[in-house]
């Protein structure tokens, strides 16, 4: 998430800061950690079709296209079952899966690695793009893509069983906030907003926010501020897991209140969350501790 890898451990009082009141909930149980083979690592993906593990590994500098970044693959129980196991890419961030294929935001450019093969099948560059982030896909198979920095969101889909270059799908600073971490869920593509201005250490006087927007149209509705929002996952019908980077902080949120309850507080790093949903285990990156850790919700 950050332009500069000192940023993540140089945070200002600020950048720690309660956005407001949150009720504290049972906070889930450690059952595993891995360190083999990370280095930066952005998001944790769980694919249910191999039940395995991806995590991307940003490896150099988060903005630099400088070939240093790679996905790992691990399975359910925390062994690592290819350090590198597609490398060559540059800063790559966000993941996930439609059928045999993982989608990977990696700064100007969304690639599409085939899982069976283990192997790159189609790159997409986009043009002005500054950092694409998180990845969502809807149940007919179209890509979403957050830029961050330029407060768009892009969309790909399939024609004769080929995808198409992406193009602008939903933008606007005041809809988007910073688009970090996606979701679909239920026809509605659920955005979480970083929050705005980003200072140089990714704080922000803002509080970002979950938004909603139903899929083809606009943002219709936003959740109260939680914070600077990056991974977002589905618990169960009426609940998402969300992860604030900055403050180090894994919340609960009921999908129609907005509800938060605080189930866990770490360092600042916690990146893009995954889930295992059969087994509610919940998996949380951390960007500056080279750590993938697994908690049994």
């Amino acid at each position: 998430m950050f332009r500069n890898r000192v940023f993540a451990v140089v945070l200002t009082a600020t950048s720690l800061m309660s956005w407001g009141a949150v009720a504290e909930g049972k906070k889930p149980k450690e059952i595993w950690s891995v360190t083999e083979g990370l280095d930066t690592p952005e998001s944790a993906y769980y694919d249910p079709l191999t039940r395995s593990i991806f995590v991307s590994n940003i490896g150099g500098d988060p903005t630099k296209k400088d070939g240093q970044g790679w996905i790992s693959k691990i399975d359910e129980n925390g062994k690592v079952l290819a350090a590198q196991w597609v490398a060559g890419l540059d800063a790559p961030k966000g993941l996930r899966s439609y059928k045999d294929t993982l989608w990977v935001a990696d700064i100007d450019r969304l690639h599409a690695i085939s899982v069976s093969k283990a192997s790159i099948i189609q790159t997409f560059t986009l043009p002005g793009a500054k950092f694409l982030n998180d990845v969502a896909i809807d149940t007919e198979g179209n890509v979403y893509v957050s830029d961050m920095f330029d407060n768009k969101i892009y969309r790909t889909s399939a024609q004769n069983g080929r995808y198409q270059q992406p193009e602008v799908y939903l933008q606007g600073e005041d809809e988007l906030i910073n688009p970090n971490g996606l979701l679909v869920h239920k026809g509605e593509l659920i955005i979480g907003r970083w929050g705005r201005p980003i200072k140089p250490d990714f704080s922000t006087d803002s509080p970002g926010s979950l938004a909603f927007a139903k899929l083809g149209s606009k943002v219709s509705r936003q959740l109260p501020p939680l914070g600077n929002i990056d991974g977002i996952e589905l618990l169960n019908k009426n609940e998402l897991i969300v992860s604030d980077f900055v403050a180090g902080k894994i919340y609960r949120v009921q999908l129609k209140s907005g509800k938060a309850e605080l189930i866990l507080t770490e360092k600042s790093g916690t990146a893009d969350i995954g889930l295992i949903p059969a087994r509610k285990i919940l998996l949380v990156p951390y960007f500056s501790d080279k750590t993938l850790k697994a908690f049994q919700l």
